[in-house]
């Protein structure tokens, strides 16, 4: 797989990669992890999220709303952390 970073992709770049380092946490903690690039996923809420807000990783991969390096738009709104919201993926966007 090709991937073209350039320098203004350094704070997305960082973002996913934090995202890849915390799936293989998980990964080799659990056994297993599930990565979704397109569609819709199913995301732990690091707050309260309104729908159609765009969403980002935090550092340790919930969805947090943002308007920068998002990875989706929250299909419904989440009231507080922990909850899990519909979010459709736009990566690469």
């Amino acid at each position: 797989m090709d991937v073209d970073i350039y320098e203004t992709d350094a704070a997305a770049f960082a973002a996913a990669a934090e995202l890849v380092a915390e799936t293989l946490r998980a990964a080799a903690s659990r056994g297993r992890a599930t990565v979704a690039l397109s569609g819709i996923s199913h995301v732990e809420a690091a707050g309260a999220i309104a729908a159609g807000a765009g969403v980002a990783a935090d550092t340790v991969g919930r969805a947090a709303s943002s308007s920068t390096n998002v990875v989706g738009i929250a299909i419904h709104s989440a009231s507080a952390a922990g909850q899990l919201v519909p979010v459709l993926l736009r990566l690469g966007n």
